[in-house]
């Protein structure tokens, strides 16, 4: 079974109420930021890359200690500093 649009969309609306219940959960912020990525790569959609950039420096921040952080800081380099 294919994941499609609506899917990725769900899961995204799902990580978006729990970030609104709680802006500081950085794991929230990482794991939008990856259905971002999937599904910006799925449909070339530059707008959802740049949101999953996004919220990738907003985890970063708000746990810049945390084993995610470290990958995401090894990934994109410096231009990942909050």
């Amino acid at each position: 079974m294919a994941i499609t649009e609506d899917d990725y969309d769900l899961v995204i609306e799902h990580y978006s109420n729990v970030i609104h219940l709680n802006p500081a959960d950085a794991e929230a912020y990482f794991d939008r930021a990856e259905v971002y990525l999937k599904s910006g790569a799925d449909s070339c959609s530059e707008e959802k890359l740049r949101l999953a950039y996004e919220d990738l420096k907003k985890g970063l921040k708000l746990n810049p200690n945390s084993e995610r952080a470290q990958l995401v800081k090894y990934i994109l380099g410096k231009s990942a500093d909050p």
